[in-house]
Order: C-alpha cells, then structure tokens, then sequence
C-alpha cells in the first residue's frame, strides 16, 4: 500500500551483496556450474563467470540486486517455474534469517536484523496498520525480531529467487501470516503502488457528520489495477474497520472548523504554535512521519477526500 524507499545504489545494496558473496563461497562449484548456467539465460542478465568474488561479478550483481520490475518478468515469462535449484532458499533459512546469532558475512555482522535497519521502516508496508520492529532487546538476553520479511514470489516456488533483494519484503506478522503463498497483484517496490488506492468512507456527500453513527465512517480502499488483489488477500478493509472512529473525528473537524473558523479561534500570532493545532485537529502526517507511524496515508487521503466532499456538499 505504501511504497518502500528507493536503495539503488545505496550502501544498503552493497552490505547486501557483499555479505552475501561471503557466504556463498562455499558453494561456489555448485554457483558455477549449476546456477549461473540458468541465471545466465535470463533477461537482463550480462557477464561471464570468472575468478572475482561473487559481489564483483555482473551477472551476479544483476541478478541478486535486480529491480522489482525484471524479477515481475522473469515470473511472468516462467523461465525460473519449476527450477528446484535451492541454495539461495537455504542461505536464507539457514544463514541469514536464522536468529540473531546466524550471519552471512564473515565478520559476523550482517544478517536478517541488519537488512531490517538498513532498510529504516517502522510500519507494515503492506497495510500501514502494524508497527514493525528490527530487534526488540532484553537486558542480557538474546535480541528478537518482531519484524517480518516476506518473499513476495515465494521461496517455496521460486527458490532462486530467495536472496533478490528486491523480492524480500520486511511486513508484520498479520500480513505474513495472511499472506502465506498468496499471489499478490503489487510489490511495495513498485513506484505507482500508493496511486492505486484512495481511502475514505463511503457516505453521502456534504453530510453534517454531527449526524452520522461514526461507524458509518469505516474506510474504503478503493482500489484499482493490482491493489484490488492485495486489499482482498490481506483482508484491508475488514483490519481497518477499527480506524472508523479516527475517520469521523477527521472528517467532523475538517466540517466544523474552517479555515476562517481557525482564524477566529486561534489569537495567538505564534505560526508554529497554530500549525500544531490544526495539526493536531485534522492529525495531518507530518515531515518524516511516512514509514514510521500508522495510517499516514489513510490521513493524507483523507484530508484530499474532505476538501473534495465538504465543497461539494456546499
């Protein structure tokens, strides 16, 4: 539902790849001799074998980092349906999502927990409606992860597939446990995720929303395209029934309190101090607030919802 930052070539892909590259020496002649003949023929896929490390490698590299939309048309075109070839589903299970004390690198410093902050994402970008944690600590007991990652092409499927970055998505719990296997119909990685869905309830235009139950208020996702098929596997409307309270108070406040209206109530001369009311009032995101706090975009649309509706109640 909301889209995840943009790492091309950013410090978070090569701590990746590197790391990684360190663990999959091991397995090298089975890389060789096995993978890269298969990963060879895919589209978008340049570059021989060779003695470098495996991070320095162009094929390698363009695989492992390749962007959401080639790894859509490597599934799409079924090139990889069928290839049982397990090693990078095993380097995640076993080496890089395998508790706090598993790595992949061999400086013991890169694993699940690391991606998790590199990746610096406080909500579930699936629904926005769970809080996401990297590592919870305990005071002299082992850390924990609270912070889920999904394959969004599953690795029971396409285990080949199981280290493309842009194939992992950190999510909650109730998203992953939902999701499972699901075919989903868009990646949190694609650019025009968050242009699919408008949320605002489904009520009469320019109602005095002093007169409604506020659980009239429960939101709508109205989706289109891919998100239509995300919003009916992740169950979104039925997880943000619980949001129709905050949606009334929204929409009631916008009605109620007019910018004149404001004016008027709002003495003091002090801009900063009338910015947080009206803040506060219509609980608008602010800077910085998108990735690490609930429903941000539920609030966003719903204030472009509210000056649409209330004008045209008018």
């Amino acid at each position: 539902m909301i889209r995840l930052k943009d790492l091309h070539g950013k410090p978070a892909e090569q701590r990746f790849i590197t790391a990684l590259s360190d663990c999959a020496e091991k397995y090298m002649d089975i890389i060789k001799n096995i993978v890269y003949p298969i990963i060879s023929k895919l589209d978008g896929i340049s570059g021989g074998f060779d003695d470098k490390p495996l991070y320095k490698q162009i094929w390698f590299r363009d695989f492992i980092l390749a962007d959401f939309s080639s790894i859509k048309g490597w599934v799409e075109s079924e090139p990889l349906v069928g290839t049982k070839v397990s090693i990078f589903r095993d380097i995640y299970e076993n080496d890089f999502s395998n508790g706090n004390k598993r790595f992949l690198d061999k400086n013991k410093t890169y694993n699940a927990y690391t991606f998790l902050n590199d990746l610096n994402i406080g909500v579930c970008p699936y629904c926005e409606n769970e809080y996401l944690k990297a590592v919870a600590r305990k005071p002299n007991q082992r850390s924990f992860r609270t912070a889920q990652i999904d394959h969004y092409y599953p690795k029971s499927d396409y285990p080949l597939m199981a280290m493309c970055f842009y194939n992992l998505v950190p999510c909650g719990s109730d998203c992953n446990f939902i999701k499972l296997k699901a075919n989903l119909g868009m990646s949190p990685y694609e650019k025009d995720i968050e242009s699919k869905t408008f949320l605002y309830p489904d009520i009469p235009i320019g109602i005095n929303m002093e007169s409604i139950d506020p659980y009239q208020c429960a939101v709508g996702f109205h989706a289109r395209g891919g998100m239509e098929t995300n919003v009916n596997v992740l169950n979104l409307e039925s997880r943000y029934e619980d949001t129709a309270l905050k949606v009334h108070k929204i929409l009631k406040n916008k009605q109620q309190f007019s910018a004149d209206t404001l004016n008027m109530i709002l003495s003091t001369d002090d801009e900063s101090i009338k910015r947080q009311i009206v803040a506060s009032l219509f609980e608008i995101p602010a800077e910085g607030e998108k990735y690490h706090e609930l429903h941000v975009k539920l609030r966003t649309d719903l204030l472009s919802f509210a000056e649409v509706f209330f004008d045209a109640g008018g």
